[in-house]
């Protein structure tokens, strides 16, 4: 997605309740480093320059709410 200048990667959690922690805590620095390695991979394959501006974003959503987290962790190398 495409947020005015940054390309925007979002990844979607959804949990039917919070008993277990919210869904945006589920994007653990695991799941962040393969978010960042997808990310890469499609940067390149799309052939973005090095330069381009890029942002994590994860939604959270249970049947109650639903949360946008701009900007929610930075590339994991």
């Amino acid at each position: 997605a495409k947020d005015e200048e940054y390309l925007c990667f979002i990844e979607v959690k959804f949990r039917s309740s919070e008993k277990n922690g919210s869904p945006e805590c589920a994007v653990n620095s695991k799941k962040q480093k393969r978010l960042s390695d997808a990310a890469l991979y499609y940067l390149m394959q799309k052939g973005y320059p090095d330069t381009v501006p890029c942002r994590f974003d994860v939604v959270g959503a249970t049947p109650e709410r639903i949360m946008l987290i701009k900007n929610a962790f930075s590339f994991k190398g």
